[in-house]
Formats: C-alpha cells, structure tokens, sequence
C-alpha cells in the first residue's frame, strides 16, 4: 500500500475467493508470506492480537502464523495452540476447524504464555486454553517480523489452506472486539483504527487483498 510496508510472497501462493472478498490459498511446500518492519508492540507485559479467517485443509504439524523466531500458533495432533519451540502447544482441540470458514483470533503476550495473559477466540468465541502438549514456560516477544505460513527459520510447518482478512493489532483485543470482527469482518471494531504501519499484498485480481495492519484505542 502506499503509506504500508511490502510483503513479500514466497513461491507464490495463490489468490482465491475468500471470506471477505479474497484470501491466499497455501498448497505448496514452500509457500509463505513474509512481511517485515511491522509496528508491533514489543513492551514487556505487552500484547499483540492477531485476527483472521481461516480455511484449513486438514493435517498437522503447520502454522498459520508465526513471530520470526520461537512463537507461533500452531495446528499438531488434534490441537491448534500457542507454541513457543518447547515441544510444546497452549491451545484448544482443532476438532470442528477443517474445511470452513473459521474467524480465529489470538492474544500473543510479550512474556511466557499462560492461560491469564493469552487468549484464543473462534468465531468471536474465547476458548479455553489448556496445556495440549508439554509446558509452556519460556518468555517470547512479538517480532516485527513475521510469517504466514511456517516459519523464516525453517522450511518446515507450512499451513495447507487458505487465509483472509489478516490483521494485526498492538494490544490485547476485548471479547465485544473479536466478536464484531468475527461477525462483521468488513467493518473495524469501534475505537480502533489502522494507522500508516498497514502491510498489504494484492494482485491484479480485483478480488485478491490481504492486509497487515496494527490498531490503537482511539481517543
């Protein structure tokens, strides 16, 4: 975009009708977006909240979304959590997430990940988090750096699906928050905004927009 930071597609994934107009299809081993420089929250205590809607193809072993280093979410055996390369997954089961539309949102904290301070909603739905896998017990920070689709340290846990409507926002979202963006996705919750530090990616399709963008409480 023209006040926004480019992304850049890694052997090109491609675009297809999504949830909210366009939305990327991963069928590839290689395929990512990688965006870099985004104004993320980065204060200890902090949080970062990351909305969008996915399609997931099925499997294990692949993340949607990843921090540039240790901190991630997660799909492995039947969970879809927060995974911070303990050999471990806070999270939910995944049962019910394959082959539809699912509106995911996540609270990443900027500590050690716990049941307190992060937080997983499903179409505008919190969740309960439970430790899935292992224990979580190191403290990771949001990266300005980050990856859809596996990681930038590894050419492993590539998502097989499809993403739309990506967004990201430098605070913890409220559940009143997620709720209007899981039931209104075209429409940016109340006293929210996206501000200069947007990241988009498009294509000639008129249809094909995914964007990256960090919001402020406004007033």
């Amino acid at each position: 975009s023209g006040k926004g930071k480019p992304g850049k597609l890694v052997n090109k994934p491609k675009w297809v009708e999504g949830q909210v107009g366009g939305a990327v299809q991963f069928a590839g081993p290689a395929d990512q977006i990688v965006a870099d420089s985004v104004a993320v929250n980065r204060e200890t205590g902090g949080c970062n909240t990351v909305t969008f809607w996915m399609k997931w193809g099925g499997g294990s072993e692949q993340m949607p979304f990843s921090w540039d280093g240790l901190y991630s979410l997660l799909l492995r055996g039947g969970s879809l959590g927060i995974n911070t390369g303990e050999s471990n997954l806070l999270g939910i089961p995944s049962d019910g997430l394959k082959g539809r539309w699912a509106h995911v949102a996540v609270v990443f904290p900027n500590g050690v990940p716990s049941p307190e301070n992060a937080r997983i909603y499903i179409d505008g739905l919190a969740q309960r988090l439970t430790e899935r896998q292992g224990k979580t017990t190191a403290s990771r920070v949001a990266t300005s750096k980050l990856t859809l689709s596996g990681q930038t340290t590894s050419g492993a846990f590539r998502f097989s699906g499809a993403l739309d409507d990506f967004r990201i926002y430098n605070r913890a979202l409220t559940k009143e928050d997620v709720a209007q963006l899981a039931g209104a996705p075209l429409m940016q919750p109340a006293g929210l905004k996206i501000p200069a530090g947007t990241v988009s990616f498009t294509t000639n399709a008129t249809f094909a927009k995914v964007e990256v963008g960090v919001g402020r409480v406004v007033g």
